[in-house]
């Protein structure tokens, strides 16, 4: 009966329920990354790599603040985590990725992540230029007007600011947690 303590801890509720809010958060994050002025007014590329790298934001700033509310919130990022890229996996497959280089794909994109959120944590941590690692990450060295960069720098430093004032609970609500992206359209303007 050994076998059993293992396979109940697969399937106990604290597992099933994490898994659910990990989805609410996903969800949340993916409604947020959507909204058109991202595309129409910051500039964001409107492509799928454009929409991957906006939710990779999105996640990274969710996963950034679990991962600082304690063991719960770090195993919460890891959920959010496994969320994303098990809905990756399944957006391949239903553009017609093989199943031969379904694993590699999605091994890259998982990289790309991480990469991202490494960078956004050292910019929000002050290591590194906001405005460069969005550049460089979001715009994808592409054309974009300093305005758009800094609107979206304004963005993710509000919507960092919501976030941290969130505890575990909070985020785990998954309702409201980032700023209307009109809340910080011309912030360039306003400072100046």
């Amino acid at each position: 009966m050994k076998w059993i303590a293992p396979i109940a801890r697969l399937i106990s509720p604290g597992r099933r329920r994490r898994e659910r809010t990990a989805r609410a958060l996903y969800d949340h994050a993916v409604e947020q990354a959507r909204q058109s002025e991202f595309y129409a007014s910051r500039g964001v590329p409107e492509t799928i790599e454009g929409r991957f790298d906006l939710l990779s934001l999105h996640v990274a700033l969710l996963c950034r603040r679990l991962a600082r509310t304690g063991r719960p919130g770090q195993d919460l990022a890891q959920a959010l985590f496994d969320t994303m890229f098990s809905d990756m996996e399944d957006n391949l497959r239903e553009i017609g990725v093989s199943e031969t280089s379904l694993g590699r794909s999605v091994k890259t994109m998982a990289k790309g992540f991480l990469g991202r959120a490494e960078a956004y944590g050292r910019a929000l941590d002050g290591e590194d230029a906001l405005d460069g690692v969005l550049r460089r990450n979001l715009y994808a060295g592409g054309a974009v007007e300093a305005a758009q960069v800094e609107d979206m720098t304004a963005y993710v430093h509000a919507a960092m600011r919501r976030l941290e004032g969130c505890g575990y609970e909070e985020i785990a609500a998954a309702n409201g947690l980032f700023p209307a992206p009109s809340e910080t359209i011309g912030a360039s303007a306003r400072q100046a």
